[in-house]
Parts: C-alpha cells; structure tokens; sequence
C-alpha cells in the first residue's frame, strides 16, 4: 500500500489450496451480489482491498483473501477490478487504506464510481493514500531527515546504501509492492468529485478506521468525500 508495504503472512498449504481453487471459479462463475440488507449491524461498512486488515463487524472486500471463520466476520473474496457485487445504494460507508495505488488510474476511477453506486444518500468515502508528494518534496529540498526516517520505517526495495540515492525513494514508490499509480490529493479530489462526490475534503487520521503503525502514518493523507 504505497510508501507502504501490505503485511501478509505466508499462507499454509490450505490456505494456498484454497486460493487457487477461488482464482480458478473467478474465471468461470460470475460474481454473485451480496445482500447488505442482511447484514447484522446497524451501519454497513465496507472494507475495500481489505488485504489482510480483516476488520470485525465490517463487510470485508479483496481478491484472494482468506475466508474467516470468525463469527460475525464477513468476508467477500472477489476480484475488484469487476466492480463491487453489491445492490444500489446499500451501503453506509466505504473505507479503504492504500488500495487505490494498485490500480491504474482508469480501473481506479471507475471503482470509484462503483463505490458511488452503492453508497446510500448521504453515505461517506473515506480512504487513507499514500502521499507522493512527500518524497518528491525531500527530494526537491535535499531533507536528508525525512530519507533517514523513510529508511528506518522500511528498508526494502532500495539499491544497497552504497549505491543509494534520494531519487530511489521516488522509484520505490512508484513501482514496488505492485503499486500501479502515484497519488497526491490533488488527483484523488479530483476523481472523486468526476466520480460523483461533493465536500471531498483532507481529514486527520481517525483511530476508529485508519491503521495506526507509524509507518502508515509517515507516508499517507486522509480524504473524505459525500454521496448527496
């Protein structure tokens, strides 16, 4: 998830088993619509590119996770590059953290629209992004702190230090972890709003949705758009 790695523990066997055998029905089952009005809770939050952030009490969405067998835990396995197996605005809020990245720009914007589609009037988008200008404004202004802290967080996916300049920081960025995109709020504003979104607006970070770990918080803006 963008100056941020997506954690995921190393599946057992069965878990691989599984897996493939949900890559296999992808290609041939069509994406069944999951009925939000049955799910058992007052407000229906979505948790999309879920990864492995398996969140309680919310309906959790990305291709190739792993089903939970915890109670009252939902759990949708589905590609969501074919948009999202849900009914017309059935859907309080979604919510997403470092997901977009993965995408290219017009898969992304037309997920965007799919998450209009399916918020209720008055529904929220919220979603903690990678931030691209941070790098690019070390970079600019040779801030050597800002390299020594990116470095501590997450040393991976860089040359060796010897051969290490600030210009790999914007590199890895752009293309390690399967990131696809650079983000800055400018861009995500100005899909959403294109999308159908109003009051899209920058919020702080927000303990009851955005991950805490340091490193998220290092390298991500928060966004917050409105279905009217």
């Amino acid at each position: 998830m963008s100056s941020t790695v997506r954690d995921v523990k190393m599946p057992s066997l069965r878990e691989k088993v599984i897996l493939k055998l949900l890559r296999i029905r992808r290609r041939f089952v069509a994406p069944g619509r999951f009925d939000a009005s049955k799910f058992p809770r007052p407000k229906a939050v979505l948790n999309l590119g879920c990864g492995p952030d398996i969140r309680p009490g919310w309906i959790n969405i990305d291709a190739e996770v792993i089903p939970s067998r915890k109670a009252g835990t939902v759990v949708i396995n589905h590609d969501l590059r074919r948009g999202l197996p849900f009914d017309d605005h059935c859907i309080d809020v979604v919510y997403s953290s470092h997901f977009f990245e993965h995408l290219k720009t017009m898969p992304g914007f037309i997920l965007m629209k799919e998450c209009h589609r399916v918020l209720k009037k008055g529904g929220i988008f919220r979603a903690a992004m990678p931030d691209a200008r941070l790098p690019i404004r070390a970079y600019v202004s040779g801030d050597s702190e800002y390299f020594a802290k990116a470095t501590r967080l997450v040393d991976t996916d860089l040359p060796a230090p010897e051969l290490r300049s600030p210009i790999d920081y914007i590199d890895r960025d752009a293309r390690a972890w399967d990131h696809q995109t650079l983000y800055d709020p400018d861009k995500m504003t100005r899909l959403l709003t294109q999308a159908g979104f109003t009051d899209v607006t920058l919020v702080d970070f927000d303990p009851e949705f955005d991950i805490p770990d340091e490193l998220r918080r290092f390298s991500s803006f928060y966004i917050k758009a409105t279905k009217q």
